[in-house]
């Protein structure tokens, strides 16, 4: 902080912004400094207060140059709306997928310059560059990706409190409609486990009731292996208008959802109806349909399917013996090649081209040469696209 006068200083006199016209260097300071109080004073209804209040929850203050460029650009105006939702899109499904922010300072700084030179839409090209991305540390996930992490994934964590309960604020807002009465909620809501964690001790599974917890059956400690698994996942989650106490939030299915369906003011407890009993199955269900909420919300990529490379020699896999690598969504796929066909682990079918490979494990059209990488003749890993050009 004690050089930030001095750095600023030198930037006015190097670089003369504005022209050196001071009136214009303030009238920046004050548009800025008016969009900072927006950011923090987060009045309901306002765009930017509400980016202000997302960015509090997933502690995103890298973004903020982005934003207060895309704010004060005159050519964004009545597109900023738009804007901070791909934003905001972009950061939440990379949340939910557990990628890394490591790269966000850099990331979002530099996507200034590119708009600041873009021609067109402003706003297109950011949702255009951001879509471009593909790699793990700045990859925008695709419906696909971000379904498996939803519905598979951990996401209840003690610092993630403040992330799950916007995420479900938005989804019971989305779950309102014309005909629900417009209710307030003045109390803070808080994210419960509708299966506790502490499941053991009244939730016992179907069928082995009988068996002790450190019973050593295998089928009983597989059937306790799959409900650990679940019990942190989205569709295990809702949220309440005030916490259950200790007995009944870890009490038995006979007493604690009669106490969550209570919370009847929430879509998303009123629903909880539709279930007679809550197991795994449940689970999954829930979270698929809290999914399908959620991708109404947060909009995926604007990615077009990848065409292949055409089938010619330039489409031929490296030689006998190359060793392969490909990332997605948070797995590591490996091959080598054998007879002119690249044999991936865990996958049975061989296939003739990266392409096709990348196509049987995404499930999606994709471009295989931007997506495999090849191991060199000094131990090192280069872009498959890259190895056929050099």
């Amino acid at each position: 902080m004690e050089s930030l006068f001095e750095s600023y200083r030198r930037w006015i006199l190097n670089t003369r912004p504005y022209g050196g016209d001071v009136t214009k260097e303030l009238e920046s300071i004050s548009a800025t400094a008016a969009i900072e109080r927006r950011l923090f004073d987060q009045t309901a209804g306002d765009v930017i207060g509400n980016f202000g209040r997302f960015a509090d929850a997933f502690d995103v203050s890298t973004a903020m140059p982005l934003v207060l460029y895309l704010a004060t650009e005159p050519e964004v105006g009545s597109d900023l709306d738009r804007a901070l939702s791909v934003l905001e899109s972009y950061i939440l499904r990379r949340d939910i997928c557990g990628l890394t922010t490591k790269n966000y300072n850099r990331l979002f700084v530099g996507i200034i310059d590119r708009l600041r030179s873009a021609e067109g839409n402003k706003v297109d090209a950011l949702l255009q560059y951001l879509s471009s991305r593909q790699s793990d540390i700045d990859r925008w996930p695709d419906d696909i990706e971000w379904q498996r992490a939803w519905i598979g994934r951990d996401q209840y964590k003690g610092s993630r409190q403040a992330r799950l309960r916007y995420i479900f604020e938005a989804i019971e807002l989305a779950k309102r409609t014309a005909l629900n009465e417009d209710i307030e909620i003045k109390s803070a809501l808080t994210v419960e486990h509708i299966m506790p964690q502490k499941w053991r001790t009244n939730w016992p599974i179907p069928g082995f009731d009988h068996l002790d917890d450190d019973d050593v059956d295998p089928d009983h400690v597989a059937a306790k292996m799959e409900r650990d698994s679940v019990i942190d996942n989205m569709g295990n989650l809702t949220l309440l208008t005030h916490s259950l106490n200790a007995s009944v939030s870890n009490g038995p299915y006979s007493v604690k959802m009669p106490a969550v369906r209570s919370h009847s003011s929430l879509a998303l407890n009123r629903e909880l109806n539709a279930y007679n009993e809550w197991n795994e199955t449940s689970i999954a269900s829930r979270g698929l349909a809290l999914f399908g909420t959620a991708k109404g919300i947060w909009t995926a990529p604007c990615r077009p399917p990848a065409p292949e490379a055409p089938e010619n020699q330039s489409n031929r896999l490296p030689e006998e013996g190359t060793m392969c690598r490909f990332s997605y969504a948070g797995a590591e796929y490996t091959g080598t090649v054998i007879n002119e066909r690249l044999v991936v682990n865990g996958i049975d079918t061989p296939f003739a081209t990266f392409s096709a490979a990348s196509k049987a494990i995404t499930q999606t059209s994709r471009n295989g040469w931007n997506d495999w990488y090849v191991r060199d003749a000094v131990g090192g890993w280069t872009l498959a696209d890259d190895w056929r050009k050099g």
